[in-house]
């Protein structure tokens, strides 16, 4: 197991179904919120569910 740790906004871009919520994320100047020591929970749509 890797000791690096990634915060909520990495962990989205790196799994690639979450682009819409990225862009969201980026439009509301909450990236660097996110990148934070949180603790955070999102409830996060796929692009798949954003486009239903």
């Amino acid at each position: 197991m890797s000791n690096q740790t990634h915060d909520i906004v990495d962990t989205a871009v790196a799994a690639g179904t979450f682009k819409t919520l990225v862009a969201a994320v980026g439009a509301a100047g909450l990236v660097e919120t996110l990148k934070g020591a949180g603790p955070f929970t999102v409830f996060a749509p796929s692009d798949e569910a954003f486009a239903k």
